[in-house]
């Protein structure tokens, strides 16, 4: 048998979904590679036409390798807290945008980001109810425009 029911009933973690699938499939790790890369690209494309279209202002004169390599480094900087939801890892981005490329380090933002006590996309979710007005206008006030340069890429 395979999947779930060699899990006993529990529920599979990721990475024991994709061994499963790759045994069920006979996919090979590099064939899995790649279809993570492709998603990931679509996943960049969707954010980086959010942007353009919602928001303008924050990308007017940002030309287009420009702006997908901030978007894929804001996804890794997003993954970089566990995040895996694609509406956590745009609203992660569009966050970088709109409030700072560093509003993440901004204790009260990154104290809801690290809460250990809930999970990484959950806490995206609800990140503008954890931190308060002032701690985004701290966030703002921050803002350092070199930090897109210190993205991974």
């Amino acid at each position: 048998m395979t999947g779930l029911a060699e899990g006993g009933g529990r529920r599979l973690r990721e990475s024991e979904e994709e061994i499963s699938l790759a045994t069920r499939f006979r996919l090979r790790k590099e064939q899995l590679e790649a279809m993570r890369a492709a998603s990931d690209k679509i996943l960049i494309e969707r954010i980086v036409k959010h942007l353009r279209s919602q928001c303008t202002a924050e990308v007017t004169g940002v030309s287009e390798e420009v702006l997908r390599k901030r978007v894929v480094g804001g996804v890794k900087r997003a993954r970089s807290y566990g995040m895996k939801w694609e509406s956590s890892l745009m609203s992660f981005v569009v966050l970088m945008f709109h409030i700072a490329p560093n509003f993440d380090e901004q204790p009260n933002i990154r104290r809801a980001l690290t809460d250990e006590s809930r999970k990484p996309d959950e806490r995206m979710q609800d990140i503008e109810s954890c931190a308060t007005t002032d701690d985004w206008k701290q966030a703002k006030a921050k803002a350092d425009p070199k930090a897109w340069e210190k993205l991974p890429s």
